[in-house]
């Protein structure tokens, strides 16, 4: 077969870096630092068979079965109570499954974005999130960071005489810079989507491993206060706080795009393994993540201060 019967946005598209970090990362005898791979003898062994046992005791035939296309209503709920300690209030039905946060990251651009449409992201930002963005053909422009996050000022000026359509950023901790947006900038960011009715993309996959004891308002929060919820789409992810290879994310998504996404999701895979979300949902009824998260936390703080 010849190169033309190749759909035309794909026949340049490259292998992503972030794999080929992965590659390098399973190598033995190599330490990498390329990617946001958790440590694996932090994984809650205990935790998980609990978990799977509860899943193969009682609910093993839902666990193997078709499931909704949303995901399962039990693991939405769980997912609620989990952000409200973020700070963000929403429903069941607000919260999409997928798996991960990259699917999450496909899908919103799949939904959103028609070929040419701007896409602001920071500069640097998340590279499996550029190779998404760039498949779907998007008009990518980009504004600068410094200390305190991507520099809205910049991106204010761009607003005022460019239409864009989205922007994607991850606030807090950022990868691969590290920077964590401040309050006051998140309020700004917020405020100006509001204004200019463009869409932010909030990723949040790095949000409960923080060093330290300040805490972040995610602008999906901030969005709620200032009553234009409809602007924020969030997303997280349970890879770097329980396991990366149950491929469990998530999406909060407002009403005006929620159909959309779940019949895009309904095309792709119909839906995320039941049996990975009945295995999390199980995992989280034990209780012990907010252990877990803790016991990651002081492990990676430590590392980061020997490094």
């Amino acid at each position: 077969m010849s190169q033309n019967k190749i759909a035309h946005k794909v026949q340049n598209l490259q292998s992503s870096a972030i794999r080929e970090l992965l590659k390098h990362s399973k190598m033995e005898g190599v330490i990498s630092l390329g990617g946001g791979i958790p440590n694996p003898d932090l994984f809650d062994r205990e935790g998980l068979e609990m978990a799977m046992e509860k899943v193969l005791s009682s609910t093993w035939k839902d666990a193997f079965q078709y499931g909704l296309s949303e995901g399962i209503p039990e693991l939405r709920g769980e997912i609620c109570q989990l952000l409200s300690g973020r700070g963000i209030r929403c429903g069941i039905d607000e919260v999409v499954v997928t798996s991960g946060s990259q699917q999450s990251l496909d899908i919103l651009a799949r939904a959103l974005i028609n070929p040419g449409d701007i896409v602001v992201v920071e500069r640097p930002t998340y590279l499996a999130a550029l190779q998404v963005l760039q498949l779907a053909e998007t008009n990518l422009m980009s504004v600068g960071t410094d200390g305190e996050g991507m520099i809205v000022d910049e991106l204010e000026a761009l607003v005022k005489t460019t239409p864009i359509k989205a922007v994607y950023i991850v606030p807090t901790f950022g990868n691969p810079g590290g920077v964590t947006l401040t309050e006051q900038r998140r309020r700004q960011l917020v405020e100006l989507a509001q204004r200019y009715d463009f869409v932010i993309i909030e990723d949040d996959p790095y949000g409960e491993i923080n060093f330290t004891d300040n805490t972040f308002t995610p602008l999906k929060a901030w969005a709620a206060e200032m009553g234009c919820s409809d602007n924020v789409i969030y997303t997280s992810t349970f890879s770097k706080i329980l396991a990366p290879g149950a491929r469990v994310g998530w999406l909060v998504l407002p009403d005006w795009v929620k159909r959309q996404v779940v019949i895009l999701k309904q095309a792709t895979d119909l839906h995320t393994s039941t049996l990975s979300q009945s295995l999390t949902y199980h995992y989280l009824t034990t209780g012990r993540l907010a252990g877990q998260i803790a016991l990651i936390r002081d492990a990676y703080k430590h590392k980061c201060e020997i490094l």
